[in-house]
Formats: structure tokens, C-alpha cells, sequence
């Protein structure tokens, strides 16, 4: 066996018998890009006799085979020891059909392997039919390749792989994130416990892309990739019965859904070298009832959820937003004007700084850059051309997705939309809390202009600014769907310019108008008088005095208290 060669079974048995099972089994071999020896196909015409010719194939494969019937073949006994005497992996399965008719050697030998010292490394089967064998030979053959040929054989693709979306040409940048993710992932290895790893972060931010291109990047080191829509208890069990058909464990097709996804749960727990993605786990406590109980090292869970507080269930990798430079050449990839291998000091000046203007309207964020980029590229339209549109059609450019967009359907619109839906539901103050944020300065917000104004409020309001915990419980509302952040060292809140942008857009004129004068009222009641030892509170509130301003003038209507 070579790393450049694939995997090679030698299958012995009686030919006039098991004729259509040992095609079976050469078929369920063909995904797993393996190759079954067998006698009527491969050997050819050979100076040497047939013996010779049998014991030299089992030298040469990875694993032995025997299929089993009424009888054996006249070198079964010879080449069963001698795959022994190699210590090769040696599979054997026995039709259980017309057991009265079975030869009195053949139940000899079979008594004689359910005898043997060392069974390391030989696993006996009944089966019954073709597709059956075909199954029970996928799942023993799966179980070798995370085991005994784990380390000594790294293939150029994964054996079994069910990533529903292709790698992305035009990923850009990240490398840090998916270092310290392969990183941190790696040194399970050596640990006591694994546990898994999470890109959290706000949606649109480029998790599900990050955790793609992890797949696909250090798809060598795993022989095993599996991917599982983690939205709904439905599209878990829909995965989840999906996988066991393609690892063709027997529990497939139990009636009993929660049987085949126990059956899965227990066979990642008793195998190694598997890599499994879990997207869109936004409710982790739904996701943690269907990961594996991994022991030392089994395999690697990598989740991606908008949930900002991830607890004992995995380890949390914030995803930012893209900074200035990553922005731009993501960007002018994807509204091709550059080449997926260009660099971007290769773009000209001009459009660097168009890039660089966008990326900034668009406060870098993924999504956004790659509708923008969607959208040029479609109409055939510039940059400067769709700057100038988006600075009058923002929100129908927010939701303009693009015609091609498999992996994220949705625009941005519609996900902080969908994101703020579910928010509403679940706790009313937390909306209104976030309707106020999307009136204030994005960075840095103050949690005392929520603390330390109380008249005039909207009712719903009232209960976070006279409780600390209900201010955290609406906050916490928020951290779920990761439309905030927060930073507890500060005492300040910070949220992406496109969520104000859509939330705002979303209003009516009145609404908008209530709401403007709300932050106004809000942050001028926090303000304090101007003296040497108010300075500092002062200046923690100044970018908010100054956007008030301009929302004074935009509402001629309101005055500051």
C-alpha cells in the first residue's frame, strides 16, 4: 500500500456461490475509492500457478475478505492463514441461508476463527443478501479506515464526504481564524476531554463560508466529512438519517427516527478521524442533544452559530467584520474586477479607493460585500455607479441577493429582519432596546444613556432602566442572535451599522421620527454639565451628542429637553 494508491481488498470465496455478492461488494467499494481483487476479473494469464498467484495478491492488499456459504474454495484455509500471518485486517462473512446445507468443513473452520487468540483486527458477519453484505462491508471497511490505516494513510480527498456546497474561488483572508481553529482542533489530540469548537457571530458575517473552506482546506487530514443543517429538530433528524445511509449502518431505515440518530450518535462515538460541521446551530441547547459523546480525541465537532454565549457546550471564535484591505480585494473579486488569484495591490489605485468606500459604507460586512459585488457584476454596472445608487436605494440594494446565491439565499435585509423577528418574539424590551441602539452612534454606546433616563420612555422600556436585570435579560435577548456586543470592562454596547440600517429603513416615517426623538431625549438627559469632573462622562457620550444633532436638524420637530 501506497499513499498514491488506493486501498486494495482481496475478496476469497467459493466463485459458483456468491457470484452477485462479491459484485456487491466490488460496487459499494467505488466511493470509497477502493479496489476489490477478484479472481474472474483480475487475473489474467499468469506463468505462475493459481496458488501462488492467490498468496501473492493477500500479501499485497490492505484488508482480506472471505465470503462464505455451503463450502469453501480449495485455498480458502491457506489464504485466510496467511492473511493472519500478515496481521492484514481480515473481514469474513457468512451467508446465513440453508444452514442445513452448509459443508461439515466449512462449520469447522468457521468454529475454528470464533476460537482464535488474537481476534485483533478480524470481524466475523451473517448476512442474508447482496445488499445487506454491500452495507456490513461499507461500515467494516469505514471502521478500518478511522482506525488501523488513520495515520499510515493520508488520501488526497475524504472517503466520505457530504459538504453540500463547493469550496469558494474567491474566499478571501480569514487565514488567521482558520489557523487558530485548526490549531485548537488539532491539540484534542492530546487532550483529556474534546470538546467542540463554534464560529459565533452575527449573521452575514461569513461563518458558514469560514466553516466550508475549513472543510475543504484540511479535508486530507480527515477521512471523514459530514456535514448536518442544525436550524430545526427536522433538518437534524433529515441529516442525521442521511448519514446513516451513507456510513449504511443498519438502523437506516427504522421507523423509529430517533433510533437511526441514536445508531449515528453512537457510531461517531466508537470511531476516530471524523470531522463533523453542524451549521446553523443557533439553538445550542437543540444542537448538544445530537452531538456524539466523544471520548479522547474521536473526532472534531466545528459548529456555526449567531449565539454569542456558547457555555460548557463549545469553545467560541468571535468572527469580526473584514477590515479595510481583506474587504476590498473580496469585493473586487467578486464584482470581477479583479481575478480570483489577483492580489490587491495588483487593482489600480482608483479602484482601491472605490473598493475602500463601499467596504466602509457597507462596514465590511461579507454578505453585504458579496450582494454588493453580485450586483455589479449582473448589471454589468461600476463601482462609483453602484456607490451612488446604494447611498439613495439602500434598502432595496440590501435586498437585492443576487441570482446565484446557494450557500446564503438570503439578502441582508431579510436576515437581520428574520434575526429581529425572532427577537420580538421572545422579549419585546429587547427590541425596543435595540430600536434605540439603531438611532446612536454604532461604536462604543454608553449603557447609562438606558440607565439614567426614565420619563418618557416607551412603557416597554421602563422595566431595563430600573433593573439591572431585566437590562441584562433583554441584552442577553440580543447577544443570542449576536445583533450586539458587548463589552462588560466598559459598560458599553456596540451593533453593525447594517443592522441600525435595516431596522431603521424597516420604520415608517412616523416611527422613525418617535424613535429619533426617544435617542434624543435619551442622550440628552445622560449628558452631564460641562465641568473638569464631568469631563470624562462627557466624551464617552460626545458621538452621540453630535448625531443627535444632525438628527435635530433631520426632524426639524424635535427639541432636546
Amino acid at each position: 500500500m501506497t499513499n498514491n494508491q488506493p486501498l486494495s481488498l482481496f475478496v476469497s470465496s467459493k466463485m459458483q456461490e456468491l457470484a452477485d455478492e462479491r459484485r456487491a461488494v466490488r460496487a459499494a467499494l467505488v466511493k470509497y475509492r477502493m479496489y476489490g481483487w477478484l479472481w474472474e476479473n483480475d487475473a489474467g494469464a499468469r506463468p505462475e500457478p493459481i496458488g501462488s498467484t492467490y498468496l501473492n495478491e493477500v500479501d499485497a492488499c490492505d484488508i482480506y475478505l472471505g465470503l462464505f456459504w455451503l463450502g469453501y474454495g480449495p485455498y480458502t484455509i491457506e489464504e485466510f492463514d496467511h492473511a493472519r500471518k500478515l496481521q492484514k485486517p481480515c473481514l469474513l462473512y457468512e451467508k446465513h441461508v440453508n444452514l442445513e446445507q452448509r459443508s461439515p468443513e466449512l462449520a469447522a473452520f468457521l468454529d475454528r476463527i470464533q476460537r482464535v487468540d488474537n481476534p485483533e483486527g478480524l470481524t466475523v458477519y451473517r448476512f442474508e443478501n447482496p445488499e445487506q453484505l454491500a452495507a456490513q462491508v461499507q461500515s467494516d471497511v469505514t471502521r478500518l479506515l478511522t482506525t488501523r490505516f488513520r495515520e499510515s494513510r493520508q488520501q488526497s480527498s475524504s472517503h466520505l464526504w457530504n459538504v453540500p456546497y463547493r469550496r469558494n474561488p474567491l474566499f478571501t483572508g480569514r487565514d488567521d481564524i482558520l489557523n487558530q481553529l485548526h490549531n485548537k482542533l488539532a491539540a484534542t489530540k492530546t487532550a483529556a476531554i474534546t470538546q467542540p469548537e463554534a464560529i459565533s457571530g452575527l449573521g452575514g458575517i461569513g461563518k458558514t463560508q469560514i466553516a466550508i473552506e475549513y472543510a475543504y482546506r484540511y479535508q486530507s487530514e480527515y477521512p471523514i466529512v459530514l456535514w448536518i443543517r442544525s436550524d430545526t429538530r427536522d433538518t437534524l433528524i433529515t441529516d442525521f438519517i442521511n448519514i446513516a445511509d451513507l456510513l449504511q449502518l443498519p438502523e437506516r431505515n427504522e421507523q423509529d427516527q430517533q433510533t437511526t440518530v441514536i445508531a449515528v450518535k453512537r457510531w461517531l462515538s466508537n470511531h476516530a478521524g471524523w470531522l463533523l460541521i453542524m451549521d446553523n446551530a443557533d439553538d445550542l441547547d437543540l444542537a448538544n442533544n445530537f452531538m456524539p459523546i466523544a471520548s479522547k480525541a474521536n473526532g472534531h465537532i466545528l459548529l456555526t452559530t449567531r449565539a454569542h454565549a456558547t457555555g460548557r457546550i463549545a469553545n467560541s471564535f468571535q468572527i469580526e467584520k473584514m477590515v479595510l484591505e481583506e474587504g476590498s480585494l473580496f469585493l473586487l473579486k467578486r464584482a470581477g474586477v479583479l481575478a480570483a488569484d489577483i492580489l490587491l495591490d495588483q487593482a489600480t489605485e482608483i479602484d482601491r479607493i472605490k473598493a475602500e468606500t463601499i467596504v466602509v459604507e457597507l462596514d465590511g460586512l461579507p454578505l453585504a460585500l458579496d450582494q454588493a459585488g453580485a450586483y455589479i457584476e449582473e448589471t454589468a454596472s461600476g463601482l462609483s455607479d453602484y456607490l451612488e445608487l446604494y447611498r439613495i436605494q439602500r434598502f432595496a440594494l440590501l435586498n437585492e441577493r443576487g441570482s446565484l446565491a446557494y450557500d446564503h439565499p438570503e439578502s441582508v435585509a431579510t436576515t437581520f429582519s428574520l434575526a429581529f423577528q425572532k427577537v420580538q418574539e421572545t422579549s419585546q424590551s429587547a427590541a425596543e432596546l435595540l430600536r434605540l441602539c439603531a438611532f446612536l452612534h454604532p461604536d462604543v454606546i454608553p449603557e447609562e444613556i438606558f440607565t439614567d433616563y426614565k420619563p418618557n420612555l416607551d412603557p416597554t422600556l421602563q422595566p431595563i432602566v430600573t433593573d439591572q436585570l431585566e437590562l441584562n435579560a433583554a441584552i442577553k435577548s440580543l447577544l443570542k442572535f449576536s445583533l450586539i456586543r458587548r463589552n462588560p470592562d466598559t459598560k458599553t454596547l456596540t451593533i453593525h451599522r447594517l443592522v441600525q440600517a435595516v431596522l431603521k429603513d424597516k420604520m415608517d416615517k412616523c416611527m422613525q421620527h418617535q424613535w429619533a426623538e426617544r435617542t434624543v431625549r435619551s442622550v440628552s438627559r445622560s449628558f452631564p454639565f460641562a465641568d473638569p469632573e464631568t469631563w470624562q462622562a462627557c466624551q464617552r457620550l460626545l458621538p452621540h451628542a453630535y448625531l443627535c444633532v444632525e438628527l435635530i436638524k433631520q426632524w426639524s420637530t424635535i427639541r432636546a429637553p
